[in-house]
């Protein structure tokens, strides 16, 4: 069952017709990984956070075609996985979800896999919408969710240190997990943030509350290994957080310590700090260009979801602006 499009040998597992059930997954990961760093250059932690969504379609397609066979995928299960997806999943998460699944598809239907790569049906509208407000954190709950942290364990020390950072930046969980060692500069006090989405360097002053809590964590908790990430996972072999369930599993570990809900449901990822910090920016009547840069938004527009927030506070930064 195997097209062979264009010559391409870069498949060395078939399973076109395999069941779901049937499918062994890590075999045609590594086939899929290698594809993607030989010819497509694309990096270890995109291919590691793919996985994360590849896992999701099959787990929902073991659990309701188990018997299908892979080649038999129409575009009426790809649509039920759709509608599955967003009743289950964050919204945000659905262009990265769609991106992933297409260079899946295509890289099967290339190699004979599927009887079509389903592109059209996997084309994500980047709409930025302001239906409703952004999930915020009062200062009780900061209080309540670093009450929960036990500071003097292991893990404590670097689960406080990896909050604080998203409460006092306001960074995304992929800064996050890209900030390296050397990105720390003790003697000036300075922090750099890797890029993210096509954005400049973050380049931030260490605060003081930031500093003691990472070296606490770099000194006395972080295992003594090559990676040059700060924030290595608890488990072994000791390895860095490179996906964002990892650090949103952090977030969500003491939402549910600290008994914080969102709109009746227990949740909630590193995004929740991050609509924090741009919240109370604006409370404190930050600027709203500067907002903006902090950010790291490319359009004004995907700041303004904020101000739904605080309305006396958009009035004060839009009389700045005029001025």
């Amino acid at each position: 069952c195997k097209h062979n499009i264009g010559g391409s040998k870069m498949l060395t597992v078939n399973f076109c017709n395999q069941s779901f059930e049937e499918i062994d997954l890590e075999s045609i990961f590594k086939n899929y990984d290698n594809y993607q760093s030989s010819y497509q250059n694309v990096c270890s932690s995109t291919i590691s956070e793919r996985h994360l969504y590849l896992k999701r379609f099959f787990n929902w397609s073991i659990n309701k075609l188990p018997r299908r066979k892979f080649i038999s995928l129409s575009y009426i299960d790809i649509r039920s996985f759709l509608n599955f997806y967003c009743k289950k999943f964050p919204s945000g998460s659905l262009p990265w979800l769609t991106h992933t699944l297409r260079s899946f598809f295509n890289y099967c239907y290339i190699n004979g896999q599927l009887k079509s790569n389903f592109y059209p049906i996997l084309l994500c509208r980047h709409s930025r919408k302001l239906v409703s407000c952004p999930e915020i954190l009062n200062q009780e709950q900061i209080d309540e969710i670093l009450d929960t942290v036990e500071r003097d364990s292991i893990g404590g020390k670097r689960d406080y240190a990896l909050i604080i950072l998203l409460l006092y930046y306001g960074i995304r969980g992929i800064q996050l997990r890209n900030l390296k060692l050397a990105d720390i500069n003790w003697n000036d006090e300075i922090i750099t943030f890797p890029s993210a989405k096509n954005e400049d360097r973050l380049r931030m002053p260490l605060f003081a509350e930031v500093g003691n809590a990472l070296q606490k964590y770099l000194l006395e908790a972080r295992p003594d290994v090559d990676f040059n990430h700060v924030f290595i996972s608890l488990s072994k072999p000791p390895h860095p957080l490179l996906t964002s369930s990892s650090t949103s599993a952090v977030a969500a570990k003491y939402f549910k310590k600290a008994g914080i809900y969102f709109d009746g449901i227990r949740r909630g990822g590193t995004h929740i700090f991050r609509h924090t910090f741009a919240s109370r920016l604006l409370q404190h009547r930050e600027p709203l260009k500067n907002i903006s840069d902090l950010l790291g938004h490319r359009s004004l527009s995907s700041t303004m979801i904020y101000t739904k927030i605080d309305i006396s506070g958009l009035r004060h930064v839009i009389h700045e602006w005029e001025e």
